[in-house]
């Protein structure tokens, strides 16, 4: 299932992650006791798909409601920032130049 919204403003095509009226925002709890590998798979295939789905202008947008949802979870903000660092270093040529840039733009603030 492809989770892609496409919208038109000024004659350009935009495109971010989509989310039905029904999304709850829960994944895996911080505390559970699924594997540390299970709990940081969802942060780093979540990052991954904000990454590859969303456009320049919606990376941050995406971005900075990932970290409120981890940190939902229970989750340290620090831990999604680390997951986002390495899915830009390992992206290569799949990840755009305006997603590695804006992930330089996330500071303590964010958090």
């Amino acid at each position: 299932m492809l989770e892609l919204r496409i919208t038109k403003p000024d004659a350009t095509l935009s495109h971010q992650v989509f989310r039905k009226e029904t999304y709850t925002e829960q994944y895996i709890h911080v505390d559970s006791h699924h594997h540390p590998s299970q709990k940081l798979g969802v942060i780093n295939t979540l990052s991954r798909r904000a990454l590859k789905i969303s456009n320049k202008d919606h990376i941050d947008e995406e971005q900075k409601h990932l970290i409120q949802v981890f940190m939902k979870n229970g989750y340290n903000c620090w831990v999604y920032v680390y997951i986002l660092r390495m899915c830009v270093w390992r992206g290569g040529a799949h990840v755009s130049a305006a997603a590695g840039r804006s992930q330089k733009h996330l500071h303590r603030n964010d958090c």
